[in-house]
Protein backbone atom coordinates (compact mmCIF):
# COMPACT_ATOMS: atom_id res chain seq x y z
CA UNK A 1 0.00 0.00 0.00
CA UNK A 2 2.77 2.43 0.91
CA UNK A 3 4.62 1.64 -2.32
CA UNK A 4 1.47 2.30 -4.35
CA UNK A 5 0.90 5.64 -2.62
CA UNK A 6 4.54 6.60 -3.24
CA UNK A 7 4.20 5.77 -6.95
CA UNK A 8 1.00 7.82 -7.19
CA UNK A 9 2.67 10.81 -5.51
CA UNK A 10 5.68 10.46 -7.80
CA UNK A 11 3.47 10.58 -10.89
CA UNK A 12 1.27 13.43 -9.61
CA UNK A 13 4.45 15.40 -8.92
CA UNK A 14 4.54 16.27 -12.62
CA UNK A 15 1.24 18.16 -12.38
CA UNK A 16 2.89 21.66 -12.53
CA UNK A 17 4.57 20.74 -15.84
CA UNK A 18 1.29 19.40 -17.22
CA UNK A 19 -0.60 22.52 -16.15
CA UNK A 20 1.99 24.89 -17.62
CA UNK A 21 2.35 23.14 -20.98
CA UNK A 22 -1.38 22.52 -21.47
CA UNK A 23 -2.18 26.14 -20.64
CA UNK A 24 0.45 27.44 -23.06
CA UNK A 25 -0.77 25.04 -25.74
CA UNK A 26 -4.37 26.28 -25.12
CA UNK A 27 -5.76 22.78 -24.70
CA UNK A 28 -9.44 22.55 -23.86
CA UNK A 29 -9.84 19.20 -22.10
CA UNK A 30 -7.45 19.64 -19.18
CA UNK A 31 -8.77 16.93 -16.89
CA UNK A 32 -9.08 14.11 -19.51
CA UNK A 33 -5.59 14.85 -20.85
CA UNK A 34 -4.11 14.84 -17.35
CA UNK A 35 -5.96 11.59 -16.70
CA UNK A 36 -4.28 10.01 -19.74
CA UNK A 37 -0.86 11.29 -18.64
CA UNK A 38 -1.39 10.00 -15.10
CA UNK A 39 -2.66 6.60 -16.23
CA UNK A 40 0.19 6.05 -18.70
CA UNK A 41 2.81 7.18 -16.19
CA UNK A 42 1.41 4.84 -13.50
CA UNK A 43 1.33 1.91 -15.93
CA UNK A 44 4.85 2.62 -17.15
CA UNK A 45 6.19 3.13 -13.63
CA UNK A 46 4.65 -0.09 -12.31
CA UNK A 47 5.82 -2.26 -15.21
CA UNK A 48 9.37 -0.90 -15.25
CA UNK A 49 9.73 -1.19 -11.48
CA UNK A 50 8.48 -4.78 -11.50
CA UNK A 51 10.83 -5.62 -14.36
CA UNK A 52 13.89 -4.07 -12.70
CA UNK A 53 13.23 -5.80 -9.40
CA UNK A 54 12.77 -9.15 -11.12
CA UNK A 55 15.97 -8.82 -13.17
CA UNK A 56 18.39 -7.49 -10.58
CA UNK A 57 21.23 -9.72 -11.75
CA UNK A 58 20.58 -9.29 -15.49
CA UNK A 59 21.24 -5.61 -16.01
CA UNK A 60 21.67 -5.69 -19.80
CA UNK A 61 18.38 -7.52 -20.35
CA UNK A 62 16.63 -5.24 -17.85
CA UNK A 63 17.97 -2.14 -19.66
CA UNK A 64 16.76 -3.34 -23.04
CA UNK A 65 13.31 -4.28 -21.81
CA UNK A 66 13.06 -1.01 -19.87
CA UNK A 67 13.93 0.98 -22.99
CA UNK A 68 11.27 -0.94 -24.96
CA UNK A 69 8.65 -0.29 -22.27
CA UNK A 70 9.48 3.43 -22.21
CA UNK A 71 9.04 3.66 -25.98
CA UNK A 72 5.71 1.79 -25.90
CA UNK A 73 4.38 3.90 -22.99
CA UNK A 74 5.45 7.15 -24.70
CA UNK A 75 3.73 6.12 -27.96
CA UNK A 76 0.51 5.20 -26.14
CA UNK A 77 0.56 8.43 -24.13
CA UNK A 78 1.21 10.52 -27.26
CA UNK A 79 -1.63 8.83 -29.10
CA UNK A 80 -4.03 9.39 -26.22
CA UNK A 81 -3.17 13.09 -26.02
CA UNK A 82 -3.56 13.53 -29.78
CA UNK A 83 -7.00 11.89 -29.66
CA UNK A 84 -8.06 14.48 -27.07
CA UNK A 85 -7.11 17.38 -29.33
CA UNK A 86 -3.53 18.15 -28.31
CA UNK A 87 -1.15 19.10 -31.09
CA UNK A 88 1.48 16.56 -32.10
CA UNK A 89 4.45 18.59 -30.85
CA UNK A 90 2.85 19.27 -27.46
CA UNK A 91 1.79 15.60 -27.17
CA UNK A 92 5.33 14.35 -27.80
CA UNK A 93 6.76 16.89 -25.34
CA UNK A 94 4.27 16.01 -22.60
CA UNK A 95 4.65 12.26 -23.08
CA UNK A 96 8.44 12.37 -23.22
CA UNK A 97 8.81 14.48 -20.08
CA UNK A 98 6.30 12.40 -18.12
CA UNK A 99 7.38 8.88 -19.11
CA UNK A 100 11.14 9.50 -19.05
CA UNK A 101 10.92 11.51 -15.82
CA UNK A 102 8.97 8.85 -13.96
CA UNK A 103 11.24 6.05 -15.22
CA UNK A 104 14.35 7.38 -13.47
CA UNK A 105 15.34 5.62 -10.23
CA UNK A 106 11.98 3.88 -9.96
CA UNK A 107 13.57 0.73 -8.53
CA UNK A 108 14.51 2.48 -5.27
CA UNK A 109 13.19 1.58 -1.84
CA UNK A 110 9.59 2.67 -1.14
CA UNK A 111 10.68 5.44 1.23
CA UNK A 112 12.97 6.88 -1.48
CA UNK A 113 10.37 7.04 -4.25
CA UNK A 114 8.84 10.31 -3.01
CA UNK A 115 11.20 12.13 -0.68
CA UNK A 116 11.26 15.59 0.86
CA UNK A 117 13.04 16.96 -2.20
CA UNK A 118 10.32 15.62 -4.49
CA UNK A 119 7.61 17.20 -2.37
CA UNK A 120 9.42 20.56 -2.16
CA UNK A 121 9.96 20.51 -5.92
CA UNK A 122 6.26 19.75 -6.47
CA UNK A 123 5.11 22.65 -4.27
CA UNK A 124 7.66 25.05 -5.77
CA UNK A 125 6.68 24.08 -9.30
CA UNK A 126 2.99 24.55 -8.51
CA UNK A 127 3.57 28.03 -7.09
CA UNK A 128 5.84 29.08 -9.98
CA UNK A 129 3.44 27.72 -12.62
CA UNK A 130 0.48 29.48 -11.00
CA UNK A 131 2.35 32.81 -10.86
CA UNK A 132 3.48 32.51 -14.48
CA UNK A 133 -0.02 31.69 -15.70
CA UNK A 134 -1.49 34.53 -13.64
CA UNK A 135 0.93 37.04 -15.16
CA UNK A 136 0.18 35.75 -18.67
CA UNK A 137 -3.60 35.79 -17.99
CA UNK A 138 -3.98 32.12 -18.91
CA UNK A 139 -6.28 29.53 -17.36
CA UNK A 140 -4.90 28.41 -13.99
CA UNK A 141 -7.54 25.94 -12.72
CA UNK A 142 -7.43 27.09 -9.10
CA UNK A 143 -9.82 24.41 -7.80
CA UNK A 144 -8.04 21.53 -9.55
CA UNK A 145 -4.65 22.81 -8.38
CA UNK A 146 -5.81 23.08 -4.78
CA UNK A 147 -7.31 19.59 -4.98
CA UNK A 148 -4.10 18.05 -6.35
CA UNK A 149 -1.93 19.87 -3.80
CA UNK A 150 -4.22 18.73 -0.99
CA UNK A 151 -4.24 15.09 -2.11
CA UNK A 152 -0.47 14.94 -2.62
CA UNK A 153 0.16 16.66 0.72
CA UNK A 154 -2.14 14.27 2.59
CA UNK A 155 -0.49 11.22 1.01
CA UNK A 156 2.99 12.65 1.60
CA UNK A 157 2.38 13.23 5.31
CA UNK A 158 0.88 9.75 5.62
CA UNK A 159 3.97 8.25 3.96
CA UNK A 160 6.38 10.19 6.14
CA UNK A 161 4.50 9.13 9.25
CA UNK A 162 4.49 5.44 8.38
CA UNK A 163 8.10 5.30 7.19
CA UNK A 164 9.26 7.16 10.30
CA UNK A 165 7.36 4.69 12.49
CA UNK A 166 9.00 1.76 10.71
CA UNK A 167 12.42 3.37 11.04
CA UNK A 168 11.97 3.76 14.80
CA UNK A 169 10.84 0.16 15.24
CA UNK A 170 13.56 -1.35 13.04
CA UNK A 171 16.34 0.71 14.58
CA UNK A 172 16.61 -1.82 17.41
CA UNK A 173 14.86 -4.89 16.01
CA UNK A 174 16.65 -5.24 12.67
CA UNK A 175 15.72 -4.41 9.09
CA UNK A 176 13.02 -7.07 8.85
CA UNK A 177 11.14 -6.36 12.07
CA UNK A 178 7.46 -5.61 11.51
CA UNK A 179 5.58 -2.86 13.28
CA UNK A 180 3.09 -4.31 15.82
CA UNK A 181 -0.38 -4.30 14.31
CA UNK A 182 -1.98 -2.46 17.22
CA UNK A 183 0.57 0.37 17.05
CA UNK A 184 0.36 0.59 13.27
CA UNK A 185 -3.46 0.54 13.29
CA UNK A 186 -3.68 3.15 16.05
CA UNK A 187 -1.17 5.38 14.31
CA UNK A 188 -3.04 5.10 10.99
CA UNK A 189 -6.34 5.94 12.67
CA UNK A 190 -4.81 8.99 14.35
CA UNK A 191 -3.11 10.35 11.22
CA UNK A 192 -6.04 9.48 8.96
CA UNK A 193 -8.50 11.17 11.31
CA UNK A 194 -6.44 14.34 11.39
CA UNK A 195 -6.13 14.41 7.59
CA UNK A 196 -9.85 13.66 7.15
CA UNK A 197 -10.80 16.40 9.66
CA UNK A 198 -8.65 18.96 7.86
CA UNK A 199 -10.07 17.85 4.50
CA UNK A 200 -13.66 18.20 5.76
CA UNK A 201 -12.96 21.66 7.21
CA UNK A 202 -11.27 22.77 3.99
CA UNK A 203 -13.97 21.35 1.70
CA UNK A 204 -17.04 22.42 3.69
CA UNK A 205 -15.67 25.61 5.26
CA UNK A 206 -18.61 27.76 4.15
CA UNK A 207 -21.46 25.64 5.65
CA UNK A 208 -19.34 24.94 8.74
CA UNK A 209 -18.76 28.68 9.25
CA UNK A 210 -22.49 29.34 8.84
CA UNK A 211 -23.31 26.55 11.31
CA UNK A 212 -20.85 27.89 13.89
CA UNK A 213 -22.30 31.38 13.54
CA UNK A 214 -25.80 30.01 14.00
CA UNK A 215 -24.70 28.04 17.07
CA UNK A 216 -23.17 31.20 18.47
CA UNK A 217 -26.43 33.09 17.99
CA UNK A 218 -28.41 30.27 19.60
CA UNK A 219 -26.11 30.20 22.60
CA UNK A 220 -26.30 33.98 23.03
CA UNK A 221 -30.10 33.83 22.79
CA UNK A 222 -30.25 30.97 25.31
CA UNK A 223 -28.05 32.81 27.83
CA UNK A 224 -30.03 36.03 27.35
CA UNK A 225 -33.32 34.18 27.84
CA UNK A 226 -32.02 32.52 31.05
CA UNK A 227 -31.00 35.89 32.46
CA UNK A 228 -34.37 37.44 31.59
CA UNK A 229 -36.21 34.52 33.16
CA UNK A 230 -34.11 34.76 36.31
CA UNK A 231 -34.73 38.49 36.52
CA UNK A 232 -38.49 38.02 36.19
CA UNK A 233 -38.51 35.28 38.86
CA UNK A 234 -36.59 37.50 41.27
CA UNK A 235 -38.97 40.36 40.54
CA UNK A 236 -41.98 38.14 41.29
CA UNK A 237 -40.58 36.89 44.61
CA UNK A 238 -39.63 40.42 45.63
CA UNK A 239 -43.29 41.51 45.06
CA UNK A 240 -42.25 44.11 42.52
CA UNK A 241 -44.26 42.60 39.64
CA UNK A 242 -47.39 40.43 39.78
CA UNK A 243 -46.98 36.86 38.51
CA UNK A 244 -49.48 37.27 35.63
CA UNK A 245 -47.80 40.43 34.36
CA UNK A 246 -44.36 38.80 34.55
CA UNK A 247 -45.57 35.80 32.51
CA UNK A 248 -47.11 38.09 29.89
CA UNK A 249 -43.92 40.13 29.66
CA UNK A 250 -41.87 36.95 29.13
CA UNK A 251 -44.19 35.73 26.35
CA UNK A 252 -44.62 39.07 24.58
CA UNK A 253 -41.04 40.25 24.92
CA UNK A 254 -39.12 40.28 21.67
CA UNK A 255 -35.80 38.64 22.41
CA UNK A 256 -33.49 40.69 20.25
CA UNK A 257 -29.98 39.40 19.96
CA UNK A 258 -27.13 41.76 20.72
CA UNK A 259 -24.92 42.68 17.79
CA UNK A 260 -22.22 40.08 17.30
CA UNK A 261 -19.78 42.41 15.59
CA UNK A 262 -17.54 41.59 12.66
CA UNK A 263 -14.97 39.34 14.32
CA UNK A 264 -13.14 36.65 12.40
CA UNK A 265 -15.20 33.46 11.87
CA UNK A 266 -12.18 31.39 12.89
CA UNK A 267 -13.00 32.26 16.52
CA UNK A 268 -15.95 29.91 16.05
CA UNK A 269 -13.47 27.01 15.88
CA UNK A 270 -13.20 27.28 19.67
CA UNK A 271 -16.52 25.44 19.77
CA UNK A 272 -14.85 22.29 18.38
CA UNK A 273 -12.94 21.27 21.55
CA UNK A 274 -16.02 22.13 23.63
CA UNK A 275 -18.17 19.84 21.48
CA UNK A 276 -15.56 17.07 21.62
CA UNK A 277 -15.44 17.23 25.44
CA UNK A 278 -19.24 17.19 25.73
CA UNK A 279 -19.52 14.22 23.35
CA UNK A 280 -16.81 12.32 25.26
CA UNK A 281 -18.51 12.87 28.63
CA UNK A 282 -21.91 11.89 27.32
CA UNK A 283 -20.43 8.79 25.70
CA UNK A 284 -19.07 7.68 29.09
CA UNK A 285 -22.44 8.25 30.74
CA UNK A 286 -24.30 6.46 27.98
CA UNK A 287 -21.86 3.54 28.04
CA UNK A 288 -22.53 3.08 31.79
CA UNK A 289 -26.26 3.13 31.20
CA UNK A 290 -25.97 0.68 28.32
CA UNK A 291 -23.86 -1.66 30.47
CA UNK A 292 -26.47 -1.55 33.26
CA UNK A 293 -29.24 -2.28 30.78
CA UNK A 294 -27.19 -5.16 29.37
CA UNK A 295 -26.80 -6.65 32.87
CA UNK A 296 -30.55 -6.36 33.48
CA UNK A 297 -31.29 -8.05 30.16
CA UNK A 298 -28.90 -10.88 31.03
CA UNK A 299 -30.64 -11.32 34.37
CA UNK A 300 -34.02 -11.42 32.70
CA UNK A 301 -32.83 -13.92 30.07
CA UNK A 302 -31.29 -16.13 32.78
CA UNK A 303 -34.52 -16.13 34.76
CA UNK A 304 -36.61 -16.94 31.69
CA UNK A 305 -34.31 -19.80 30.75
CA UNK A 306 -33.89 -20.84 34.39
CA UNK A 307 -30.14 -20.76 33.92
CA UNK A 308 -28.81 -20.59 37.45
CA UNK A 309 -25.12 -20.55 36.46
CA UNK A 310 -25.53 -17.42 34.35
CA UNK A 311 -27.52 -15.74 37.11
CA UNK A 312 -24.84 -16.64 39.66
CA UNK A 313 -22.14 -15.18 37.40
CA UNK A 314 -24.02 -11.90 37.16
CA UNK A 315 -24.66 -11.91 40.90
CA UNK A 316 -20.95 -12.32 41.60
CA UNK A 317 -20.11 -9.34 39.41
CA UNK A 318 -22.43 -7.13 41.42
CA UNK A 319 -20.92 -8.40 44.71
CA UNK A 320 -17.61 -6.89 43.68
CA UNK A 321 -15.71 -10.11 43.05
CA UNK A 322 -13.06 -10.26 40.32
CA UNK A 323 -14.62 -10.30 36.88
CA UNK A 324 -12.49 -10.51 33.75
CA UNK A 325 -14.45 -8.18 31.53
CA UNK A 326 -11.99 -8.29 28.64
CA UNK A 327 -11.92 -12.08 28.44
CA UNK A 328 -15.71 -12.22 28.64
CA UNK A 329 -16.46 -9.55 26.07
CA UNK A 330 -13.75 -10.33 23.52
CA UNK A 331 -14.44 -13.43 21.47
CA UNK A 332 -11.61 -15.94 21.37
CA UNK A 333 -10.15 -16.45 17.92
CA UNK A 334 -11.06 -19.73 16.32
CA UNK A 335 -8.51 -22.34 15.26
CA UNK A 336 -9.27 -21.67 11.60
CA UNK A 337 -8.71 -17.95 12.04
CA UNK A 338 -5.38 -18.51 13.81
CA UNK A 339 -4.33 -20.98 11.12
CA UNK A 340 -5.19 -18.51 8.36
CA UNK A 341 -3.23 -15.74 10.09
CA UNK A 342 -0.24 -18.05 10.56
CA UNK A 343 -0.22 -19.06 6.91
CA UNK A 344 -0.32 -15.40 5.91
CA UNK A 345 2.68 -14.74 8.17
CA UNK A 346 4.42 -17.76 6.59
CA UNK A 347 3.94 -16.35 3.08
CA UNK A 348 5.35 -13.05 4.27
CA UNK A 349 8.32 -14.87 5.80
CA UNK A 350 9.01 -16.70 2.54
CA UNK A 351 9.28 -13.34 0.75
CA UNK A 352 12.05 -12.16 3.09
CA UNK A 353 15.61 -12.15 1.70
CA UNK A 354 18.06 -14.76 2.96
CA UNK A 355 19.61 -13.30 6.10
CA UNK A 356 20.46 -14.62 9.58
CA UNK A 357 17.48 -12.65 10.89
CA UNK A 358 15.25 -14.74 8.66
CA UNK A 359 16.27 -17.91 10.52
CA UNK A 360 15.25 -16.51 13.90
CA UNK A 361 12.10 -14.95 12.50
CA UNK A 362 11.22 -18.38 11.14
CA UNK A 363 11.90 -20.00 14.51
CA UNK A 364 9.54 -17.52 16.23
CA UNK A 365 6.96 -18.31 13.57
CA UNK A 366 7.47 -22.01 14.28
CA UNK A 367 6.69 -21.48 17.97
CA UNK A 368 3.47 -19.60 17.05
CA UNK A 369 2.16 -22.40 14.82
CA UNK A 370 -1.49 -23.27 15.57
CA UNK A 371 -0.76 -27.00 15.62
CA UNK A 372 0.86 -26.80 19.07
CA UNK A 373 -1.37 -27.96 21.88
CA UNK A 374 -2.40 -25.34 24.41
CA UNK A 375 0.02 -24.83 27.32
CA UNK A 376 2.49 -27.28 25.80
CA UNK A 377 5.21 -24.68 25.20
CA UNK A 378 6.48 -22.46 28.01
CA UNK A 379 8.51 -19.28 28.02
CA UNK A 380 11.44 -20.95 29.82
CA UNK A 381 11.73 -23.88 27.37
CA UNK A 382 15.07 -24.30 25.63
CA UNK A 383 15.37 -25.25 21.98
CA UNK A 384 16.26 -28.80 23.00
CA UNK A 385 13.17 -29.06 25.21
CA UNK A 386 11.02 -27.73 22.37
CA UNK A 387 12.53 -30.36 20.07
CA UNK A 388 11.84 -33.12 22.64
CA UNK A 389 8.20 -32.03 23.04
CA UNK A 390 7.75 -32.08 19.30
CA UNK A 391 9.26 -35.56 19.03
CA UNK A 392 6.97 -36.82 21.81
CA UNK A 393 3.66 -35.53 20.44
CA UNK A 394 4.03 -34.90 16.69
CA UNK A 395 5.12 -36.54 13.48
CA UNK A 396 7.67 -36.80 12.06
CA UNK A 397 9.74 -36.78 15.26
CA UNK A 398 12.92 -35.61 13.54
CA UNK A 399 11.35 -32.48 11.97
CA UNK A 400 13.12 -30.07 14.38
CA UNK A 401 16.47 -31.87 14.63
CA UNK A 402 18.24 -29.86 11.93
CA UNK A 403 17.11 -26.42 13.07
CA UNK A 404 17.92 -27.30 16.70
CA UNK A 405 21.46 -28.17 15.64
CA UNK A 406 21.71 -24.95 13.63
CA UNK A 407 20.49 -22.94 16.61
CA UNK A 408 23.06 -24.52 18.92
CA UNK A 409 25.81 -24.05 16.36
CA UNK A 410 25.14 -20.30 16.15
CA UNK A 411 24.10 -19.31 19.67
CA UNK A 412 26.11 -21.62 21.88
CA UNK A 413 29.07 -22.85 19.81
CA UNK A 414 29.34 -19.36 18.19
CA UNK A 415 30.32 -20.87 14.85
CA UNK A 416 27.63 -19.00 12.97
CA UNK A 417 24.68 -20.35 11.04
CA UNK A 418 25.52 -22.98 8.42
CA UNK A 419 24.67 -22.18 4.78
CA UNK A 420 21.74 -24.59 4.80
CA UNK A 421 20.11 -23.05 7.92
CA UNK A 422 17.48 -21.15 5.91
CA UNK A 423 16.59 -24.31 3.99
CA UNK A 424 16.31 -26.28 7.25
CA UNK A 425 13.91 -23.77 8.83
CA UNK A 426 11.90 -23.64 5.58
CA UNK A 427 11.54 -27.43 5.59
CA UNK A 428 10.49 -27.41 9.25
CA UNK A 429 7.84 -24.73 8.62
CA UNK A 430 6.54 -26.62 5.58
CA UNK A 431 6.28 -29.75 7.72
CA UNK A 432 4.50 -27.92 10.55
CA UNK A 433 2.04 -26.39 8.12
CA UNK A 434 0.51 -29.80 7.40
CA UNK A 435 0.86 -31.21 10.93
CA UNK A 436 -2.12 -32.01 13.16
CA UNK A 437 -2.27 -33.07 16.78
CA UNK A 438 -1.79 -36.83 17.23
CA UNK A 439 -1.77 -37.20 21.02
CA UNK A 440 -3.40 -35.42 23.90
CA UNK A 441 -1.65 -34.51 27.09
Amino acid sequence: MLTGISILCRCLGWYPIWLLLLSIGESAAFIPIMGVLLGCSLLSFGCIRWLRLRLLHKKKLAFRLTFLLVIISAVLCTGGCMLLGVETAWSILLSGITIIGTSRNNDAEPDRLFTNNHYIAFLSGTVIATIMLSIAHLSMLYHLTLCVVGVVSAMYFLLRNQFMLRRFVRRRGGNHTDVPQEIERGNLVLVGSMIALLAIIFTFHEPLTALLKQMNEWMIGLIAGCFRLLRRILAVFSNETPLEEAAEEIIEENMELPPTGTSSPFWMLLWIPFIVIVVYIWRIFLSDWIYDIWILLRKLAAKLRKNTSAANDIHHTEDGAYYDTESTVLREKSHRHRQRAWRKALRKWNAMPNHPDKFYAGYRLLLEAPCWQENLLRQADTVQEIRDKWAAYYLPPEALDAITADFHNDRYAENGLPPEAIQDIAKALACIRHTKQINSI
